[in-house]
C-alpha cells in the first residue's frame, strides 16, 4: 500500500483493519483507493476462507482489476472520467509494470 500511495503507513489495528489513515495531508483520491484496497483484501480473504489455500498477492490484484472496471464504467456514465483518472492514477502507476493487461 505504500507504493500505491506513496505515504507510509504503520502497520497498526485501526490502519489495516479499520482503514483510519490518521494522515490529513493525503487527498480524496488516496482515501479512495486506500479503503477500496482494504475492499479488496477483504474480498480476497473471504473467497479463500473455507479452502486449505492462503490469498495471493495476485487473488487481491484480480479483485482490484474487476473494482477498477466496475469504477471505470460508473465514471464514464456519470461523465467524471477526469475524476475517475485523478483517483486512480497512482493504483494505475503501480500496477502497469506488474500485469500489462490490466489497462
Amino acid at each position: 500500500m505504500d507504493k500505491v500511495l506513496k505515504v507510509n503507513l504503520p502497520l497498526t489495528f485501526e490502519v489495516l483493519y479499520l482503514g483510519i489513515l490518521g494522515i490529513d495531508s493525503t487527498r480524496f483520491g488516496d482515501k479512495y483507493i486506500y479503503r477500496t484496497m482494504l475492499i479488496a483484501s477483504k474480498k480476497a480473504i473471504t473467497r479463500k476462507w473455507l479452502k486449505n489455500e492462503v490469498p495471493k498477492v495476485e487473488d487481491w490484484v484480480e479483485v482490484m482489476h474487476n473494482i477498477y472496471g466496475m469504477e471505470k464504467l460508473t465514471f464514464s456514465v456519470r461523465l467524471e472520467m477526469d475524476r475517475f483518472e485523478r483517483i486512480w492514477e497512482n493504483w494505475v502507476e503501480y500496477i502497469k509494470p506488474i500485469r500489462l493487461d490490466f489497462i
